[in-house]
């Protein structure tokens, strides 16, 4: 039988036959030590590895910046939650991926397990709350154990496990200003155009006119940190009896 050790033990039964002359037998036996034999049952033991991913909206990830806890759960009130203390940490690696030590097992059975994320203290971070819920079938074919994992968020399966946390800042905002000469005649406010154009995609990203005085006010948004060139350029409405500045500038934002 397969996972069985047997007990190679040997016994000595001796057996005496004695006639009591009237025509009867009688038979006594003795052994050298009580019998008894021990078996074992063996399996071959299995490992399961419990992991996941960590992601980062609006900005980079960082290792070893988000830890992760591994519990026993248990069933209450038709729900499962964490049963005792963590029985493992992760973090995440610098792609965001994070797993927990390897859990070996020596029995067949259904383990349960809780994943959640540890509330850490990043700025401008919202973590994740959410709390996924690991079964871990384990079978024995032969002496052979082997392992199912499945995942589960709010009791649907899902296939992997996967906190997604926002970073938000506040906006920084850029204040520039240029000025609008007109020759020939007086200027009047709001006559003419200029854009702020993103050297990368050739998008607008601001727009303003001129006042009264030809003052010229742009604002640029900026929600995330880099180097940000740009064009500024006049833009041609067709106003009768104008030659329009075709002239470029360049700017240079730093975040």
């Amino acid at each position: 039988l397969a996972g069985i050790r047997y007990d190679e033990s040997l016994y000595t039964v001796t057996v005496t036959v004695t006639d009591n002359g009237e025509g009867k037998l009688t038979a006594e036996v003795s052994t050298s030590a009580p019998i008894v034999f021990n078996n074992a049952y063996t399996v071959q033991s299995e490992v399961a590895v419990i992991s996941g991913t960590k992601e980062l909206i609006g900005r980079d990830l960082k290792a070893y910046e988000f830890s992760f806890e591994l519990y026993n759960a248990k069933l209450e009130n038709n729900k499962f939650v964490a049963e005792g203390p963590a029985i493992g940490t992760a973090t995440n690696n610098a792609t965001g991926g994070f797993a927990f030590n390897a859990i070996t097992y020596t029995q067949a059975g259904e383990y349960v397990y809780l994943v959640k994320e540890t509330e850490g203290s990043l700025p401008n971070v919202e973590y994740d709350k959410t709390e996924y819920v690991v079964k871990v079938t384990v079978t024995d074919v032969e002496a052979v154990l082997t392992s199912r994992v499945e995942i589960f968020d709010n009791n649907e399966k899902c296939e992997s496990i996967v906190f997604t946390n926002q970073y938000t800042v506040e906006v920084a905002t850029y204040v520039f200003n240029a000025n609008k000469r007109l020759f020939g005649r007086d200027l009047e406010a709001g006559e003419f155009t200029f854009e702020v154009i993103d050297q990368v995609n050739g998008k607008v990203v601001s727009r303003a006119i001129n006042e009264a005085n030809g003052n010229i006010t742009f604002a640029l948004n900026f929600t995330a940190e880099g180097t940000y060139n740009y064009s500024v350029k006049e833009v041609n409405t067709g106003i009768g009896g104008i030659i329009y500045d075709s002239r470029t500038y360049s700017i240079t934002a730093t975040v």
